[in-house]
């Protein structure tokens, strides 16, 4: 840091003090450092769930498991945003729009991981685009007709090569390097619990936003948030780093930075 102006300022009888509130900010910096160090976006990962850990019944039912304060921060998050990603089968179930209400002091590219190209024409994402854009991220084996439809209704298709290892599913690094390199620095994941589980499993996760709801579910083959390969053992578990906790309403909100050594 130091060019000599401390120095001189100690010379001259002012006492200054250095390293003040360094940990909040560097907390309060981390998208920007990450953006700037390696190339790539700060990942925010968000989702709702019941006391007993499930995301929706096994039905698939989901609306609505946080309450509306929690719901009201969650449209504060994505004001802050670049861009919002969702997963095929949320985007079809959940028909969401994924756009800020109020509007936030930026507009969020709305990202569906697609690996079949398989989004609806008759989505609220589609009919909302002059609201904000939307891309769809998908591999190189989509169908093409599904993809000129798409592109059709204003859709930007960005197509991916699968490795072996994707196991056909839109492989994540080279989509996040394409938003890093389009200039994006905060994106917020939204879900489902395979998207999520497959950010979690390439630890990909930055900082984690869950709401925890005082409600039970139940049931062994309810979803769950996580739904990649799972840890092992309790040994490797992932800690958030000082969580944030705070209490809206009957809802439980905790925030923070995911310290996976």
């Amino acid at each position: 840091m130091d060019g000599g102006g401390l120095q001189d300022l100690n010379q001259a009888g002012i006492e200054v003090e250095v390293g003040l509130l360094e940990a909040e900010a560097n907390r309060l910096a981390a998208p920007f450092i990450k953006k700037m160090t390696t190339g790539l976006p700060y990942i925010h990962a968000k989702w709702a769930m019941t006391l007993d850990g499930k995301i929706a019944s096994k039905s698939g039912s989901s609306q609505w498991i946080s309450n509306e304060a929690s719901r009201a921060v969650v449209h504060q998050l994505r004001g802050r945003m670049d861009a919002i990603v969702v997963g095929s089968t949320t985007a079809e179930k959940d028909d969401p729009t994924l756009t800020a209400r109020p509007a936030g002091p930026r507009t969020s590219i709305r990202i569906v991981v697609d690996s079949q190209a398989k989004l609806s024409l008759n989505s609220k994402l589609i009919q909302t685009i002059d609201e904000s854009p939307v891309l769809l991220a998908t591999t190189a084996g989509a169908d093409e007709e599904r993809v000129k439809k798409l592109q059709s209704a204003g859709v930007e298709v960005l197509q991916l090569p699968a490795t072996k290892n994707d196991d056909g599913r839109v492989p994540l690094m080279p989509l996040l390097l394409e938003l890093g390199n389009r200039g994006v620095t905060n994106v917020l994941v939204e879900g489902g619990g395979e998207l999520l589980g497959g950010f979690f499993d390439a630890r990909l996760i930055d900082e984690a936003h869950v709401f925890v709801a005082a409600t039970l579910i139940g049931g062994k083959t309810a979803q769950t948030p996580l739904a990649g390969l799972r840890i092992a053992d309790m040994e490797s578990a992932v800690e958030i780093d000082q969580p944030e906790i705070e209490i809206l309403g009957t809802d439980i909100y905790c925030r923070g930075p995911l310290n996976y050594t």
